[in-house]
Formats: C-alpha cells, sequence, structure tokens
C-alpha cells in the first residue's frame, strides 16, 4: 500500500514540476474586430466603412487581389441569415498579416452600398498594408 502512495506522490510532483518549468509561448498573431456599418463594391475592391471608438467611423479600403488564394491577405466570409457584419484585422509582431470581412451573402441587406462615383476612390486601392483607426 505504501509502495502505490509513494508512485501516486511522485507522480504528481512530476505533473506540478512539468507545469511549473513548461516554456509559456506567447503568441505573435494578434487581431482585432470592428463592426461594419457599409460596405461597398467597386471596380479594384471593396471599400468598408466601420465603426470607431466614440461613434467616429472608419475607412478601409482592400483590393480584389489579396483576396486570392496565392496572395491570402484577405477572406471574405459570407453568411445567410441575421448577421452583425464584422472585420478582423490579424497582425503579427506588430505589422498588418491579414483581414477577414464578415458580412451578410445578400446584396439586398442593408449593409451592401453601391458607389456612384467610383473613379474618385480609384487611387485608395493602391496599397500593401491595411491600417484601420480605432
Amino acid at each position: 500500500m505504501n509502495k502505490k502512495k509513494f508512485v501516486f506522490v511522485l507522480f504528481l510532483i512530476s505533473i506540478f514540476c512539468t507545469a511549473i518549468f513548461a516554456e509559456v509561448k506567447k503568441s505573435e498573431l494578434y487581431y482585432v474586430n470592428v463592426k461594419i456599418l457599409r460596405i461597398f463594391t467597386h471596380s479594384k475592391g471593396y471599400y468598408v466603412i466601420y465603426r470607431r471608438a466614440g461613434l467616429k467611423t472608419g475607412e478601409a479600403f482592400i483590393p480584389y487581389e489579396w483576396f486570392s488564394i496565392r496572395d491570402g491577405r484577405a477572406k471574405l466570409e459570407k453568411a445567410s441569415g441575421r448577421i452583425d457584419p464584422y472585420m478582423s484585422l490579424f497582425s503579427k509582431n506588430g505589422e498588418f498579416d491579414h483581414v477577414k470581412l464578415y458580412v451578410p451573402s445578400s446584396p439586398k441587406s442593408p449593409e451592401w452600398g453601391n458607389l456612384r462615383n467610383q473613379s474618385e476612390y480609384d487611387d485608395k486601392f493602391n496599397i500593401e498594408a491595411l491600417e484601420l483607426k480605432y
């Protein structure tokens, strides 16, 4: 009986020692979610108006090339039903990594809009990284 207790105590000690000396790794990947107020299709990408702190709004211009599998800087997730659309910005080591848009699949949803003067926004899609204001 004493031998079983001794083995059990050694087992517990080994578990606690493993937990104490285990290396804690911090994630290099962080993300921030923001609510999408409106999303517009453009010939060069998506123009997104999102909610910032203090009821302010921000703008993001996401080129279509980013959504290709080869590029991988953006992903579009369309959901059916009632959803609250949002955008997730992922950063790695403090720099932009990729962005995900979660939007309604129906173009009749009130969040989707049409730009009247698309040429006004043409230059804003010539970007290499996305920086959101919070």
